[in-house]
């Protein structure tokens, strides 16, 4: 098994902004820009998604939306 970690460089306050903005513009770009990573992480934990657990997009758009939330806590590790 292999980790790795990826550092990026955010403006805090922008950041926080988008959580809960509502804003479907940007779930447009970051769907047409990541769209396949989104598909990747999907086959990834394709196991954990026939549980329950929300698909990619989904968690980002509960997070852009702010919610509706998965109270399941066995299920934070999606919306990360």
């Amino acid at each position: 098994m292999s980790s790795s970690l990826s550092v990026y460089l955010l403006d805090v306050a922008a950041t926080r902004a988008l959580v809960g903005s509502r804003d479907d513009q940007l779930l447009k770009v970051i769907s047409d820009r990541f769209g396949d990573d989104l598909a990747r992480d999907d086959n990834y934990f394709s196991y954990e998604i026939e549980q329950g657990t929300p698909k990619a997009y989904e968690a980002l758009r509960a997070v852009v939306h702010g919610g509706p939330f998965n109270s399941d806590e066995d299920l934070a590790f999606s919306l990360i």
